[in-house]
């Protein structure tokens, strides 16, 4: 026997050997993949129990969402004292550049009382002045009040408009130094004093024509 004849047996047994080894391989069944523990404790939870909540539907009915007394609580704030009836109405809010005024209006004829920051009023202190707001501190905490127009003029028929082709009449006492306008409802607290109308500036009166040829207390002579 030839060493060729050695080889080509050798390699014809190495093949069988591996043919063997794969149907094997193939007929093996698949390892299944490792099951994973449970998380700890789960087994310990309770199962989950519905409440019977059919007592509570005549209430339910009862208070719906949107009924009238349903209100949120009052502040501790306002449950221990706020300003009461005390408090002159907030009747408007002036601001410029150089100043913050709070205008009171007490009840019935009194005069509008014009404030600013840090001045007292029925026994609270003006913290703060904004654009549409008062912030007052006294013996119940911080307090906000808002401008209210008088119940007087809100209650009040509107007036008619003027007939086609005449202007409508304004209000001089509705402007302030500067040409800022107070809206409706709310006192001048500068009434008293000379205010001109914006848009409307004064003009002297032409002087009186002469006719020509004429002369003023001509006499006509004899």
């Amino acid at each position: 026997m030839t060493p060729r004849d050695l080889a080509l047996g050798g390699l014809g047994i190495a093949s069988a050997i591996l043919v063997v080894v794969i149907a094997l391989e193939l007929a093996a069944p698949a390892a299944a993949p490792p099951r994973s523990a449970p998380p700890a404790g789960l087994g310990d939870l309770p199962e989950a129990t519905t409440e019977d909540v059919s007592g509570l539907v005549p209430t339910i009915l009862a208070r719906p969402l949107f009924a009238a007394d349903r209100r949120p609580k009052a502040s501790p704030a306002a449950a221990s004292g706020g300003p009461g009836d005390q408090m002159p109405r907030l009747a408007g809010i002036l601001i410029d550049r150089t100043q913050r005024r709070a205008i009171f209006q007490p009840a019935g004829d009194g005069k509008p009382m014009v404030l600013a920051e840090g001045d007292q009023i029925a026994g609270w202190q003006i913290q703060q002045i904004a654009a549409s707001s008062v912030t007052l501190t006294g013996p119940g905490g911080n307090q906000t009040l808002e401008p209210k127009p008088d119940p007087a003029l809100a209650a009040a028929p509107p007036v008619p408009p003027p007939p086609p082709g005449v202007p409508a009449p304004q209000n001089p006492r509705q402007y302030l130094p500067g040409g800022l306008q107070l809206p409706p409802g709310v006192p001048n607290p500068f009434a008293g004093q000379a205010t001109a109308t914006p848009g409307r500036p004064q003009v002297a009166p032409p002087p009186a024509s002469r006719q020509p040829g004429s002369a003023p207390n001509a006499q006509k002579r004899r």
